[in-house]
């Protein structure tokens, strides 16, 4: 596919960032705003945005972004498999912590 085809969704083909941008964004380190501004970008051409709803939408990516990779983090710190944490133990007393009664 060139980048003068339109896709099946009706929105061209999102050229690659300017060099400049890229950095920017790279130095900065928002790595989802790099991801995904092309797309935005291009959306943003195809159907008229007004200019507000272009940084609108990229940082909504971004915030979006890093709670994803910040609950992924916290799981992995937490040694969870799934999304309700590793099964626990039943609460039961260690065997040399009783006292018999007896004497």
């Amino acid at each position: 596919m060139t980048t003068t085809e339109v896709p099946a969704l009706g929105v061209p083909a999102s050229p690659p960032l300017p060099a400049d941008l890229d950095a920017v964004l790279r130095r900065l380190r928002l790595p989802h705003i790099r991801r995904h501004a092309p797309e935005v970008i291009a959306t943003a051409k195809a159907q008229r945005w007004d200019p507000a709803e272009v940084p609108r939408a990229l940082l909504a990516e971004e915030a979006s972004g890093r709670d994803r990779a910040s609950l992924a983090t916290r799981r992995a710190a937490a040694g969870s498999a799934g999304p309700l944490g590793p099964a626990r133990p039943s609460c039961s007393r260690p065997s040399g912590s009783r006292q018999s009664s007896r004497g």
